[in-house]
């Protein structure tokens, strides 16, 4: 057992940020800005820390500053040597980034010309450890060993879903398009661009029949069908052995839209999931704002009442890049995929109305599982990219399951169901790759949050266990351990094992 060595780092040095912050006094202030103080109400702060002033409301409505502006949201330097965190300005809700550097000595502000140095808003390390990729403001970068840290686009696209390749290059996505770049020499190439739209085609079909004579009777309407289709044939064929252009695009049905992604690290498959489009709100769904800057009331729109939600189905897609296929993943060969999971509910129901209630087997909406709180996503392939694994989710929050994708009968293979009457977690379902054919999840199925391990000879371990919840788990680098928090000693208390 281990203690965090960022809580230790926190508990000895940031208070003393905090602290400061409390001083009546600017230059005490760790922070390098001062921003005007708004006309809001304040109060003595040290005599209220004091315990000589009286907690008033007029003190509890004063501008929070008083109760001392203290670090939030605590982050390692991107080489683990310095903590950083977020502080508050006085009298302003701008944070600005601090910083103490190797971890001791008072707090320093970060300028913003370097905050691209420590902010990353996704991180990707090469299978060899010999660089670390991340996205700052939708752009990506990359720092090497020595330290030296490389940006690898500049524009107002957003690169994210960072992925590295088995080869040593990095790939990431950027709208529905999928590119793979060299870290070192900046030579970037399109490895998958995704279109929902019909295939393009050279000439269309006659649309009836005044057209299909017209085509059939007019020489200069057949000579210009002839020149498109052999034009449309040459580009092809050009696309298709000239390896300097850009692969062709995928089609896929036009009636759905995209809802994530995820390459192999050997750069043969992109595993697409897709849906039918689905507003997040009707027209009804507002509510009125009554405290407005015009002293109007100004109708809001929010988000549809949870009775209102409508079932939510993704369609998983094997797209093979080498041979330009697409496969549909169906998901017949998940236990319960058309199980009636609600019909004593729904029975129960139908008796309170005097009547009865026949169950029946019908396919169930499931999608990717939701990644609330995760950093890693529905969809994992390991190392090498030989093997993928999904999270998915029942819509009616019954069901978990994860499986693989067997790429020889192009079918989904189950690993591991989950199932609760009451209802499924968000949390305390991650999982991922431990080596090329094990993989390490978390579940619930003994009643608290444990980890496993499953290799893909069915064979499941389960690694930790007890009436106690295991949260947070990271896989070293080196694959040999896993770590994670839990309150073993006592519900309240959290550790690091």
């Amino acid at each position: 057992m281990q203690k965090s060595r960022l809580v230790i780092a926190l508990s000895a040095a940031l208070v003393t940020a905090s602290c400061a912050s409390t001083q009546s006094t600017v230059a005490q202030s760790t922070t390098t800005h001062k921003a005007p103080t708004p006309a809001t109400l304040k109060a003595d702060p040290l005599a209220s820390a004091e315990g000589v002033a009286e907690l008033t409301l007029e003190q509890i409505m004063a501008d929070p500053d008083w109760m001392g502006r203290f670090p939030e949201n605590a982050f390692w330097s991107l080489d683990g040597q310095d903590i950083l965190f977020y502080q508050k300005r006085e009298g302003s809700e701008v944070r600005d980034l601090m910083i103490i550097k190797g971890g001791q000595g008072k707090p320093q502000a970060v300028p913003l010309s370097e905050q691209h140095l420590y902010i990353a808003d996704e991180k990707e390390s090469s299978v060899a450890g010999d660089w670390l990729a991340y996205t700052y403001k939708g752009n990506v970068f990359v720092r090497f060993g020595n330290g030296e840290v490389k940006q690898l686009t500049r524009d107002s696209e957003r690169q994210h879903n960072l992925q590295a390749m088995a080869d040593g290059s990095l790939s990431y996505q950027q709208g529905q398009q999928f590119f793979r770049i060299d870290v070192r020499s900046g030579l970037s190439q399109q490895m998958a661009d995704i279109q929902f739209a019909d295939e393009p085609q050279a000439n269309e079909a006659p649309a009836d029949y005044i057209a299909k004579e017209e085509q059939k009777l007019i020489q200069f309407v057949q000579k210009e069908r002839k020149n498109r289709a052999e034009q449309f044939e040459y580009q092809q064929q050009l696309q298709q052995q000239n390896d300097t252009l850009a692969p062709q695009a995928f089609y896929l049905d036009k009636r759905m839209q995209w809802v994530d992604g995820r390459l192999s690290p050997n750069g043969r498959y992109l595993l697409v999931a897709m849906s039918e489009p689905q507003s997040w709100r009707d027209d009804g769904d507002i509510m009125p704002n009554y405290i407005t800057e015009d002293g109007r009331i100004e109708p809001e729109k929010v988000r549809r009442r949870v009775a209102d939600a409508k079932p939510q189905q993704h369609q998983l897609v094997l797209l093979d890049l080498q041979k330009h296929t697409q496969t549909s993943l169906t998901y017949n060969t998940l236990d319960g995929w058309n199980e009636d999971v609600l019909a004593a509910v729904k029975a129960e129901n139908a008796k309170a109305e005097g009547q009865s209630y026949e169950s029946k087997k019908e396919p169930r909406a499931i999608q990717l599982m939701a990644d609330w709180g995760w950093e890693n996503g529905a969809i994992q392939w390991n190392e090498e990219g030989s093997e993928v694994a999904v999270m998915l989710e029942a819509w009616d929050n019954k069901d978990r399951w994860i499986a693989t994708v067997d790429f020889g009968a192009k079918q989904l293979e189950q690993q591991d169901r989950l199932h609760d009457d009451a209802w499924i977690n968000y949390t305390h379902n991650e999982f991922g790759w431990v080596d090329e054919d094990t993989l390490w999840f978390m579940s619930e199925a003994d009643g608290y949050s444990h980890l496993y391990a499953r290799d893909l000879d069915q064979q499941t371990t389960q690694l930790t266990e007890g009436q106690y919840v295991v949260e947070t788990p990271t896989l070293s680098a080196d694959s040999s351990q896993l770590y994670f928090q839990a309150n073993q000693p006592h519900p309240g208390i959290y550790e690091i094992y």
